[in-house]
């Protein structure tokens, strides 16, 4: 019983650390460009006056496949609403593994392969902060960063779709 409730707290304080250390919101986003798996260039600057869901990742993440398999369906319809999905994976087995993982989680949505420095760059996080895959960071159509969340949020990543939903209806009310 005691080792529970000290694993719990030993949990929420890495949580709490986590929160404590993730980028204020809102903030600009800084502009991001990379490479789409299939060779075309793309900037969050092409997508600015949209909400846009950044979402980055590791290829051998389970959870992040989770997402990603999550988002997949969901995808064709916001794309419709002039919503849009970047992906960013970023794992060392990434240029390796982006195609497989594109196939097995029928990913339609611009998707690459970022750097540490690249994501701590627009997530605003210093080279000592932890974080969880997946992190996704939601902006506004005017180019604010309005939220962003990380794997080590349960509760958030527990009802995947539904929060999703509800940050994406959040950045576009903006």
């Amino acid at each position: 019983m005691q080792a529970r409730t000290s694993a719990r707290l030993v949990f929420l304080a890495a949580a709490l650390a986590v929160a404590l250390f993730a980028g204020v919101t809102p903030r600009p986003a800084s502009d991001l460009t990379f490479t789409t798996h299939d060779g075309k260039k793309v900037s969050l600057a092409d997508y600015k006056g949209k909400p846009v869901v950044v979402f980055f990742f590791s290829t051998d993440c389970p959870h992040c496949q989770r997402a990603a398999a999550q988002m997949a369906p969901l995808y064709p319809e916001l794309k419709k609403k002039g919503i849009e999905i970047l992906g960013l994976a970023m794992n060392p087995t990434a240029k390796t593994n982006l195609n497989g993982f594109i196939k097995n989680h029928s990913v339609a949505f611009p998707t690459g392969v970022s750097s540490d420095k690249q994501f701590r760059g627009f997530a605003n996080l210093t080279v000592m902060q932890n974080f969880y895959y997946p992190y996704m960071l939601f902006v506004d159509p005017a180019g604010q960063i309005r939220e962003e969340h990380q794997g080590a949020e349960r509760s958030w990543y527990g009802n995947f779709e539904f929060n999703l939903l509800k940050s994406i209806d959040n950045i576009s009310a903006k």
